[in-house]
């Protein structure tokens, strides 16, 4: 749907979205992590970085490994992404803050301006990703699948914003 306005020919653009890790090298020592976008216009032969990256600045620790999708009832690009977040209350063998490990949801009418929509307050260990199934092949009949790295998963309701558990 050229949404994010990249296409030039008549072949659709593909974008990526993708995690700038930072200070995981000599040239990002000291930048946080943030989310980036890029394109192609000739098939993913060339990629073109977006001139206004990060689309996502840094929300966490170590914020990473987006996976994004179309849902098509609320028009709009969705992106769950791990974050982790520093627990003051709970502290770990050296007094130092605990890393809690979320699902944010971020929404965009165009894969460049991104709103936070919610937060998924399980902990869950990177990579997160998401799908929508039909229960028991009923295509009417459809619940979402929400997982992790560490293979935990959950099933539930997704409206384009909140994934509630069932």
């Amino acid at each position: 749907k050229n949404t994010g306005g990249f296409q030039t020919g008549d072949d659709p653009a593909l974008v990526i979205l993708y995690t700038a890790a930072g200070g995981t090298s000599d040239e990002s020592k000291g930048q946080p992590f943030t989310q980036c976008l890029a394109y192609s216009n000739d098939r993913g032969r060339t990629w073109t970085k977006y001139t206004n990256n990060p689309v996502l600045p840094n929300v966490g620790e170590g914020d990473r490994d987006p996976k994004v999708f179309w849902h098509e009832p609320s028009q709009r690009w969705v992106m769950p992404l791990y974050v982790g977040e520093k627990d003051a209350a709970r502290k770990d063998g050296q007094g130092r803050p605990v890393i809690r490990d979320w699902i944010h949801f971020y929404t965009s009418p165009d894969l460049k301006r991104w709103e936070f929509a919610s937060k998924f307050a399980e902990e869950v260990y990177e990579c997160p990703g998401m799908a929508e199934l039909p229960v028991n092949g009923d295509p009417k009949n459809k619940r979402w699948v929400l997982w992790g790295a560490d293979c935990r998963y959950w099933i539930g309701r997704f409206d384009g914003r909140e994934f509630v558990k069932e």
